[in-house]
């Protein structure tokens, strides 16, 4: 019952962008004609569905920060870090791991910010719900 109640905690705003979504469609499909609200039930179940698939392959491509600048600099960097060992002074070595390192980190940064636009969306929750227990 913890992990459930964890799984909510971490994953609150997301639980609640989704709590609104369904709630807001379900208050059109109730004030729809008869006739079609099962049709409109059934397009909110795909749609769900889909957009739960394209979250997935977007977390998936979450990692492609890597450009030409991006391999340029590392490249760069490490050509100056190994100048800095052969040279070797300390202040040149550190001088250029910090370069390297900050590299790492930017890259780092660019793929949290691509998964967290990703989460921000209204089904999230229902992707992380399906992962989190469809793996279990």
């Amino acid at each position: 019952m913890s992990e459930l109640l964890d799984f909510k905690l971490r994953n609150e705003k997301q639980l609640k962008n989704f709590r609104k979504h369904i709630e807001q469609e379900l208050l059109k499909i109730d004030g729809a004609l008869e006739h079609v609200k099962d049709e409109m039930l059934s397009a909110l179940i795909k749609d769900i569905e889909s957009e739960k698939q394209s979250i997935s392959i977007k977390m998936k491509e979450k990692w492609n920060v890597f450009d030409s600048g991006t391999f340029i600099q590392l490249g760069a960097n490490s050509i100056t870090a190994m100048n800095a060992v052969q040279s070797g002074t300390n202040l040149s070595v550190a001088g250029a791991a910090l370069t390297i390192v900050n590299t790492a980190l930017s890259t780092m940064k660019k793929v949290r910010n691509n998964k967290k636009e990703i989460l921000s969306g209204p089904i999230a929750y229902a992707f992380l719900v399906n992962k989190k227990w469809s793996n279990t």
